[in-house]
């Protein structure tokens, strides 16, 4: 599990600069708001898989 957090983590950072570097620094960007909306669904998705493992 350290090993998923620590890869996620990287993905996140590598994710977040590199649509930031592409929409040229623009928060408001579609490619920006989509990589936000990629790591909530992932969140999401690994809440479910969290709940459905304990219950």
């Amino acid at each position: 599990m350290v090993v998923f957090a620590v890869g996620w983590l990287a993905l996140m950072i590598f994710g977040y600069v590199g649509a930031l570097k592409m929409a040229k620094g623009d928060f408001a960007h579609p490619l920006f708001k989509s990589q936000v909306m990629l790591h909530v669904v992932a969140v999401g998705l690994l809440i479910a898989v969290m709940i459905r493992a304990f219950k």
